[in-house]
């Protein structure tokens, strides 16, 4: 690798942790499938079709398998713009700006780095719903998107800063949820249950001033109930005809399928982010409340879990058969988050098996902190990326970087302690070598761990050295 492609893959890892840039990439995606939506087709969806009547009149309530909020604010837009493409395209797009850019908030309260939050923020373009089929035909789904992704930024403000107003808003995002598509309720309850099983969240969330956000989400969800009820609608009935209840009869047998169908529908949605991420970054599967003081990954996993045993209490229980992958959003869409919020421990330790991840892709972008007694150099940081190693990993076995990171050479896999100590790893042995300030090399004793190798006490940690994609200060 020359120093020019290292400096490019810097200044890209800059631009991660540059929060302007990150929503100038959001705009500009979400303006090329806008684009692209008039080049490929002018003709309606079948959804869009539908809202395109129900949104000639505003009304309290349409057709009660779908709450109003997509069609109300397409009657808006139509106002303005016209019946067509162009109106639904607007309000598709509005709400995948809104979802996106929330998401990021989110990720950035959450997880606490900006090039993390940036990085989990990609990794919804690997789930099928976010990177595909949100361009093609999806209506209240988009909507309710936006909406989850707001209530869980909104959720961790007002629970860190406990104002009344933080509560007011969350209220908000609430009760629009709510409107945007009935199983948003999915979220709320999962999301009370984890924050009431994660210590650190407990007491912040229930305190008086969130009655703020009950009365503010009655007070949006009133009115709507009140036409339902109106005109004789069950929420009961309508969800036990969309799920199909009882189809799977008294019989164990057709429960426990029925239980398989609403998990598999949980994992389709999560693909192909969910194979991809633990082949890659094996840390997302751990579980580390050391480094989670405010307890964000413990509630975003207690989320996903809680939600995920709803389902089985309604296939086992009631019977339910008939689910799909567009509506676990309420429940999984917080995956790339608790993920990212994994990598923020060390992923490679040497010793392990020789798989082409480990000792070849990781080892390249990591170092060993070898004895410094500097903070930084104790601390374990990660840098689960790789760009430099990526785009090259399946054509060369990775270089050889002197001390300056001038030239490179395929002869080996080298990575620098932060005392001077170079450990090069060829298939699974080590070596190592110490730079002296001349830049001549000085071969040292073999050695399997830090200590021996540099004859001094250390605690062997991961930290990145080029490029620093990760580095706290």
């Amino acid at each position: 690798m020359t120093v020019a492609s290292a400096r490019r893959s810097a200044a890209a890892a800059e631009l991660l942790g540059d929060p302007r840039a990150v929503l100038a990439a959001i705009v500009l995606y979400l303006a090329l499938h806008f684009l692209l939506r008039f080049l490929v087709s002018p003709t309606l969806s079948l959804d869009d079709a539908e809202q395109s009547l129900f949104s000639q009149s505003l009304l309290a309530g349409y057709r009660f398998r779908q709450p109003p909020l997509y069609t109300w604010l397409l009657w808006g837009v139509s106002r303005v713009f016209g019946p067509g493409l162009l109106a639904h395209a607007l309000v598709r797009y509005l709400f995948q700006f809104a979802c996106y850019a929330f998401l990021y908030l989110t990720a950035l309260r959450m997880i606490g780095d900006r090039r993390l939050a940036a990085l989990a923020l990609a990794g919804y373009l690997l789930i099928w719903d976010f990177g595909v089929f949100i361009h093609l035909d999806l209506t209240h789904t988009v909507a309710v998107a936006a909406m989850i992704a707001a209530s869980l930024w909104l959720f961790a403000r007002a629970v860190e800063a406990g104002r009344v107003r933080d509560f007011a808003w969350l209220g908000l995002a609430l009760g629009l949820g709510v409107l945007a598509k009935y199983n948003f309720v999915l979220l709320v309850g999962a999301a009370v249950s984890a924050a009431a099983l994660t210590p650190g969240l407990r007491t912040r969330l229930f305190r008086r001033q969130a009655w703020a956000a009950v009365l503010v989400a009655l007070g949006i969800v009133g009115p709507y109930l009140y036409w339902a009820w109106g005109h004789g609608y069950s929420f009961g009935g309508l969800t036990a005809a969309v799920v199909h209840s009882d189809t799977a009869g008294s019989d164990p047998g057709g429960r426990l399928l029925a239980l398989a169908t609403a998990i598999g529908k949980a994992v389709e949605f999560t693909l192909p982010f969910g194979v991809i991420a633990p082949l890659v970054l094996p840390a997302v599967l751990t579980w580390q409340p050391a480094a989670d003081p405010q307890g964000y990954r413990r509630f975003l996993g207690l989320l996903m879990i809680v939600g995920i045993g709803m389902l089985g209490v309604a296939a086992l229980a009631f019977g339910a058969s008939h689910f799909k992958a567009r509506w676990m959003h309420p429940i999984l869409m917080a995956l790339p988050v608790w993920g990212s919020r994994g990598w923020t421990g060390p992923i490679w330790r040497p010793g392990g098996s020789g798989s082409i991840w480990r000792s070849c892709f990781l080892p390249c972008c990591w170092s060993w902190a070898d004895g410094s007694s500097s903070t930084a150099s104790r601390r374990s940081i990660a840098d689960p990326v790789g760009p430099i190693c990526r785009s090259r990993i399946l054509r060369a076995r990775c270089g050889e970087w002197d001390s300056t990171g001038e030239r490179s050479s395929p002869r080996g896999i080298i990575w620098r302690g932060t005392s001077g100590s170079v450990f090069r790893m060829r298939g699974s042995s080590t070596s190592t070598t110490r730079f002296s300030p001349s830049r001549r090399r000085r071969p040292m004793e073999a050695a399997s761990s830090c200590g021996r190798a540099t004859g001094t006490r250390c605690r062997p940690r991961l930290r990145p050295i080029w490029p620093p994609l990760l580095a706290r200060p």
